[in-house]
């Protein structure tokens, strides 16, 4: 994107005729800093934070890919991160998020570092010993039926585990919800179904037809989208059916372009055509499509997130299961938080059984629990909201459309635009404050490796949850290192003790933990989600704490690119 303008003593080095970067298609990658070779390139906010002291390797948290980053470190301070080009699952580059959003997130001038009781528009601050003993006290007298643990798959698997464990066994309660399902509006089974029928890396790279449905990939996920380059670099052919103007146009040999809503009248027609029947939309671009799907065998249907909130996703979706049972492709999809498989092989989501382990999935029963959430929320006129006495959020944020209880802890990160009152605020620690695992999109089990300490007295969600239970009096909560929460957790979900094969990948049985999550029933929520956009990180959009990222999505919203 970035060349040598003018001859002579004039040449500089900028964009071809001197148009912004968004103007020039710029994914905001952060290459072009990593390879100046003069140094006259540098990222704003770590300007004058000097040369990072040492660099740890560990996994990004922003979004399910799993991209292995260096976090670089000065004092107990992370001031960047850059992409580790010779591990085999990074892509040579970092999306935006990855690349420039951890330095702000990590160090933000709303990170919480103290324990403090909201009440009445004032905080009063605690000592950790004071936030203990309140939080003891209100969860000791909580009736089962009315306590509730809302988390975001955000989390790690052992805070996952130990929130899981907390709620069954402290509180004798099945209420746990995840509430990053509202992500995915009213398609998070039929997403979960296509996570089912994961392809690989590999199927990408070696496509002969890439058909993207719903992707941009340009700031979000960029890495795929160099991925696809490359691929057509090699001779792939790229079809992309996306309503209005995207990152993959101008890579496209055929850009079938709907109407927003029409999307499934485009699929169907070309599914008219596969099955050689008159397509009645876009006959050119739909024959076109056909001929290409049919002479090549080496297939890759993307799934994008465009469509997740669209009041007619179901019939999107359902249209291209029916083009998956028409045509054979390797299907390719990518969660929007880190650990989401590892969320649903936990069992924290309310359709699984209030207190099953995995040997229990094959039974297929419906638990009498499933409906917690719906409780929980504002999503019928109808539904009877029960008084809550007390609902914990763990790493996710509280929303004034949620029903509210009489008493609320919080444990996250920062400090949150919504806080219901009374509550207790308990610092949290960031992902590069911490050690724990996480399961990414492909099923692979990822490392994330502490790098500095937390801030102030902030500590991992497990560890304020074991010191809950400790303080009211509950055995087997007594862990003092990672170490030891992860071979307790090894050998409940015996999946996670032989996680790795030679290649790093993990072996899970998918079929039976997506399945089982796939058949319950499901009941159809209301769109009162906040947030529609890719970027939320622990129920919170990226662009309320990092700066160049609100400054980029403004632009793009008042700036019409060309394709």
């Amino acid at each position: 994107m970035l060349s040598f303008q003018h001859r002579g003593p004039f040449t500089k080095v900028g964009t071809a005729f001197e148009r912004s970067h968004l103007e020039a298609n710029c994914e905001f990658c952060g290459s072009c800093v990593t390879v100046c070779p003069t140094g006259a390139l540098a990222e704003k906010t770590r300007k004058w934070l000097g040369a990072a002291e040492k660099e740890v390797q560990t996994t990004c948290s922003f979004c399910g890919l799993g991209c292995q980053i260096q976090l670089q470190v000065k004092g107990n301070e992370v001031i960047g991160s850059v992409p580790i080009n010779h591990h085999q699952d990074t892509l040579e580059q970092l999306c935006i998020k990855g690349r420039f959003a951890v330095y702000e997130v990590l160090n933000q001038p709303q990170r919480l570092t103290r324990p403090y009781l909201w009440e009445n528009g004032v905080k009063h601050f605690l000592t950790p010993a004071e936030a203990l003993q309140i939080a003891a006290e209100k969860l000791a007298e909580c009736p089962p039926h009315l306590f509730g643990l809302a988390l975001s798959a955000d989390c790690t698997n052992e805070e996952l585990y130990i929130a899981r464990k907390f709620s069954h066994q402290v509180m004798n309660s099945p209420n746990i919800e995840n509430l990053s399902r509202f992500a995915y509006g009213n398609s998070l089974h039929q997403y979960i179904h296509y996570l089912n029928h994961q392809a690989d890396w590999e199927s990408l790279e070696n496509a002969q037809v890439v058909f993207s449905i719903g992707f941009d990939g340009r700031y979000n996920q960029s890495i795929i989208g160099s991925k696809i380059k490359r691929a057509i670099q090699k001779g792939a052919i790229l079809i992309t059916l996306y309503p209005g103007s995207h990152h993959l146009a101008r890579h496209a040999s055929i850009w079938i372009n709907p109407q927003v809503g029409e999307e499934h009248l485009s699929l169907h027609s070309l599914i008219a055509a596969l099955k050689q029947h008159s397509p009645t939309l876009e006959a050119n671009l739909i024959n076109q499509t056909t001929d290409i799907l049919r002479t090549h065998a080496k297939r890759v249907l993307l799934i994008g997130n465009q469509f997740l909130h669209q009041e007619n996703s179901a019939l999107i979706y359902n249209a291209i299961e029916e083009l998956l049972q028409t045509l054979p492709f390797a299907t390719l999809t990518f969660p929007l938080q880190a650990n989401l498989l590892g969320s649903l092989w936990l069992q924290t989501f309310s359709e699984f059984q209030s207190n099953s382990l995995i040997n229990s999935l094959h039974r297929q029963e419906e638990s009498p629990h499933a409906s917690w959430i719906l409780k929980l929320a504002h999503l019928q006129e109808s539904d009877e909201l029960p008084n809550y006495k007390v609902l914990y959020y763990l790493n996710t944020a509280p929303h004034p459309a949620f029903q509210q209880a009489e008493f609320t802890i919080c444990q996250h990160i920062s400090e949150l635009e919504y806080l219901p009152s009374p509550a207790l605020m308990l610092p949290a620690a960031a992902f590069a404050e911490m050690d724990g695992s996480l399961l990414d999109g492909f099923g692979k089990y990822q490392i994330i490796q502490k790098a500095v300490q937390p801030q102030g007295e902030a500590q991992p969600a497990w560890q304020w949850l074991c010191q809950i239970a400790q303080q009211i009096g509950k055995s087997g909560f007594d862990f003092s290192a990672i170490e030891e929460v992860q071979k307790e957790l090894q050998q409940e979900f015996r999946i996670f003790k032989s996680h790795t094969d030679e290649n790093g990948s993990a072996s899970l049985p998918w079929q039976t933990i997506l399945n089982s999550f796939i058949n319950h029933p499901t009941k159809k929520f209301s769109s009162f989600y906040p947030y529609t956009d890719e970027n939320i990180y622990l129920g919170v959009p990226l662009r309320k704490w990092v700066g160049g990222i609100d400054d980029l999505y403004r632009a793009q919203e008042n700036e019409v690119l060309d394709v």
